[in-house]
């Protein structure tokens, strides 16, 4: 199920200040490499885990709907939209509550048809002729994460993969993540039914 990035957070997971402190850095003079280490650590850290951290709208698509949507970023916050490609051709936006219903405190979160209701036949010629948009993340600043035990092991990580690859590697360097830290973010990972 093919998985389109929406809009991106606002902010970063993980501050500058925290992985200046985390580093030890005396001063700001590598602070362009570090911010960019530091969106890298994150970025390979939600691709990894499957999670999103800082706040942010995904759009999920399917062939066809299956018997259960099962949304591929978590936590989800909320539901934007579900749409579909009805047997015209035409785009259709589903009604929460009467069409569908969503669980949304499960891992992963979950869709289906509303009680006594199926899904309706989508355009057959279509690719993706169904999509579902949603927001996922535990807040809209890192401060929304400081507290939140999954959230925190995770941004941990991402100090670790900056720290080690500011450490050993030099400016320019690709991310390094250590071993340690990947097995961290893998154990996070949905495997999607």
């Amino acid at each position: 199920m093919p998985l389109k990035l929406d809009t991106g957070p606002t902010t970063d997971a993980v501050t500058y200040a925290e992985a200046k402190a985390w580093l030890k850095l005396p001063d700001d003079t590598d602070q362009t490499e570090v911010t960019r280490l530091i969106k890298m650590a994150t970025a390979q850290a939600e691709a990894v885990s499957g999670m999103s951290l800082i706040t942010q709208t995904w759009i999920q698509y399917m062939d066809a709907f299956p018997g259960e949507i099962e949304l591929q970023r978590n936590p989800v916050q909320s539901i934007t939209h579900v749409k579909y490609y009805d047997t015209s051709g035409d785009l259709q936006t589903l009604t929460a509550s009467t069409d569908y219903q969503s669980d949304l405190v499960s891992v992963p979160a979950r869709i289906k048809p509303a009680r006594e209701t199926t899904w309706p036949e989508v355009y057959s010629d279509y690719y993706n002729a169904v999509e579902v948009k949603f927001v996922a993340g535990y807040g809209d600043a890192e401060t929304d994460l400081a507290a939140l035990y999954d959230a925190e092991r995770i941004r941990t990580g991402v100090l670790k993969s900056v720290a080690f690859s500011y450490e050993n590697h030099g400016e320019g360097t690709l991310l390094k993540i250590p071993d340690d830290v990947m097995s961290e973010w893998l154990s996070f990972k949905v495997n999607w039914g």
